[in-house]
């Protein structure tokens, strides 16, 4: 199925039917999800078109988010490697980095990190892209490789984050992808080369709304320090990302 016209990039419709989570795109309910789709060059080529296509998901329900990838690229071209949980070899995979930030504040973001064998990473991301992978969340991920290209389907429960108590809200949201045949990194939106991953500077999803928030939530963003920045390590010797 030729899903290139899939979704829209104003605002998001929530769904009613939960997810089969699988790693395959064939759920109608990807029909109305928000699409990213031109992704921008941190490297090696800054600010240029990314070289390989793209096409990044979200959607919701009352009780979950739903975030979705299909990522072109020759199945003979993917690195990637199932290792434990949080391993920092999966930063050096192909893979995607999801950055979201439901309280749309600009001062931190969850993030979440998938790479076409499953392996999964989760932490926080400070206000200037620090991150720091010592947050655990609960979420399901499934993922597909096929000839040309390969999927992933993520689940996060709503109560595994916090996020506003409004009945029409608006999250930041980023995606950035590792081509690492091409050695290539790049992003939905780029607006400081410096801070690829400032939270301030994330897309904007407006109307997520009919959202509850209970009192079982696993884990508040806060403030935090870290010295693993996300500029940092794209120019270290020993490249996690």
């Amino acid at each position: 199925v030729d899903r290139s016209w899939f979704g829209h990039t104003n605002g998001v419709q929530r769904i009613e039917k939960k997810m089969k989570i699988d790693g395959v795109l064939n759920e109608l309910c990807w029909y109305n999800a928000t699409v990213f789709t031109n992704f921008i060059q941190i490297e090696p080529d800054i600010f240029k078109p990314s070289t390989t296509k793209s096409e990044l998901y979200f959607t919701y329900d009352s009780a979950n988010i739903y975030l979705g990838g299909k990522l072109y690229q020759s199945n003979k071209t993917i690195a990637a490697n199932n290792g434990r949980k949080d391993d920092l070899k999966t930063l050096q995979s192909d893979c995607i980095i999801i950055g979201l930030d439901p309280l749309n504040n600009g001062n931190s973001a969850y993030t979440f990190v998938i790479n076409p064998v499953n392996a999964q990473m989760d932490g926080t991301i400070d206000m200037v892209g620090n991150f720091d992978f010592s947050w655990d969340a609960v979420f399901i991920s499934q993922t597909s490789i096929q000839d040309d290209f390969w999927t992933f389907e993520l689940q996060l429960p709503l109560t595994s984050i916090n996020f506003q108590n409004k009945d029409i809200q608006t999250w930041g949201i980023m995606f950035s992808r590792r081509y690492a045949n091409n050695q290539e990194k790049s992003i939905n939106q780029l607006v400081d080369k410096n801070f690829p991953f400032r939270v301030s500077d994330f897309h904007k999803i407006t109307d997520v709304r009919g959202l509850s928030k209970t009192k079982n939530i696993q884990s508040k963003l806060s403030k935090f320090s870290s010295t693993f920045s996300f500029f940092y390590i794209y120019f270290l010797p020993f490249k996690l990302f």
